[in-house]
């Protein structure tokens, strides 16, 4: 188990070739060594991506967009936070649950994860734990509509 470095540098005209080669590489690590990947990438269309570097070194789970910033939630109360999707700044939102759904409704966003409650920030930059309501089970995601913040987790909690 011990650590391994990949770099890669390539010209986007050989993603095919990059992507041949790479790939079985990736995918050995992926599912004998479980490794922490970390990769934030972009896209104008959906069609070409590129990778930015997210300055943390642990999994994340979703990305929200709303008031004019990406909120990225993972592994370890790891939050950040991007204007651009380029340049990710870390949040602190002052815990180390795994957080695993973040949304944006009504000028909120909520960020949710393995130990109940959850946080919300107007800003992006200062999260609130979320007092009540919600149990202290295990919350997968979180979306809005109809007027209403809906929470669901394990053994079928909504």
């Amino acid at each position: 188990n011990a650590p391994v470095l990949v770099i890669a540098d390539y010209d986007p005209s050989t993603v095919g070739e990059m992507e041949s080669a790479a790939a079985p590489l990736l995918d050995h690590m992926i599912l004998l060594r479980h490794p922490r990947l970390t990769f934030i990438s972009t896209s104008p269309t959906g069609e070409t991506w590129t990778t930015r570097t997210s300055g943390v070194n642990t999994i994340l789970r979703k990305v929200a967009y709303g008031n004019g910033n990406f909120v990225a939630v993972g592994e370890y109360g790891t939050i950040l936070t991007s204007s651009t999707g380029e340049t990710w700044f870390v949040s602190d939102a002052d815990t180390v649950v795994h957080l695993a759904g973040v949304s944006y409704a009504q000028s909120t966003f909520v960020a949710v994860g393995d130990s109940g409650p959850g946080f919300t920030s107007t800003n992006a930059t200062d999260w609130t734990l979320i007092t009540g309501g919600i149990p202290n089970i295990p919350i997968r995601g979180t979306a809005y509509g109809n007027d209403t913040h809906v929470a669901v987790g394990a053994a079928g909690h909504i």
